[in-house]
Order: structure tokens, then sequence, then C-alpha cells
């Protein structure tokens, strides 16, 4: 997470704004986060990993997924034509618009 970003969780969490995730970001963090340092990752152990993302569980809301946010995703990459790897962000706005 940037600086800022961190900054504005931060915020949000002491004035007791809901923050949330939704599985997709646990899925990618879990990809950077194990992926070897050559490869453009970060190279973390899987306990490691598995920490932060208690802490995340810990401090932030979890966003289920259901079947609604598949329809949802699917609507939006037919609607504004996503491709390539694109598709896995669309899950993002997907979970939120739900």
């Amino acid at each position: 997470m940037k600086l800022e970003q961190a900054s504005k969780a931060a915020y949000l969490l002491e004035h007791s704004a809901p923050v949330c995730f939704a599985p997709q970001n646990i899925v990618e963090f879990w990809n950077v986060a194990t992926r070897p340092s050559g490869q453009n990752g970060l190279g973390l152990s899987h306990q490691l990993v598995a920490e932060e993302i208690a802490t995340i569980e810990d401090l932030f809301t979890l966003l289920p997924d259901s079947p609604a946010v598949y329809t949802e995703w699917k609507r939006l990459v037919m609607q504004h034509r996503v491709t390539g790897s694109k598709v896995h962000d669309a899950r993002h706005p997907s979970a939120l618009l739900v």
C-alpha cells in the first residue's frame, strides 16, 4: 500500500468509517507478496503473508463474494469491453457496486 493510501485508510479507521476489502484484494496481495522478487514480487514467506492477511481481516470489513458479484462483473466487462488482465481488476468495482 502506498503511503498516501495508508494515510487515507488510517484516517478512515480513526473516524470509524467503514473500510472494506474483497476476496480479490487478498488473492492479488498473495500473488504479489509471495512471487519472487526477481519476478516483480516481494518474495515474502507464506507465514508472513498469512500474518499480514490476518491483520487486514482484523482491521477491515470483508465484502464477501456472491452470485450477484459475478453478475455485476459480467455486466461491467461486457458494457465496457474489458479485455486481457484488466478483467481481474473489474472484480473490485463489481463487489463495491453489489
